[in-house]
């Protein structure tokens, strides 16, 4: 069975092969977990940008899907602060 973070990367780089980013932010099992430490819905699959703190609407869905999941873990504790 191919997971949502291999079909993730392998989408995200087919696309860039024919100029195409994704619009919208999908959420395998660590962006999930990110989103999730931003009070959003996890059982989504994908977010809209609009969604996210006005902070973070700089980046494009690519970078926010690497911010949400490299640091998960810190949003998670700044959502217990």
């Amino acid at each position: 069975m191919v997971g949502e973070l291999t079909v993730y990367d392998v989408s995200l780089r087919v696309g860039a092969r024919f100029g195409l980013a994704p619009a919208e932010v999908y959420l395998h099992r660590g962006t999930r977990e990110g989103a999730v430490a931003l009070g959003l819905n996890g059982r989504r699959n994908t977010i809209r940008v609009d969604e996210l703190p006005v902070e973070f609407r700089v980046l494009q869905p690519r970078e926010l899907e690497d911010l949400l999941c490299i640091y998960k873990e810190q949003l998670k504790r700044l959502r217990r602060r």
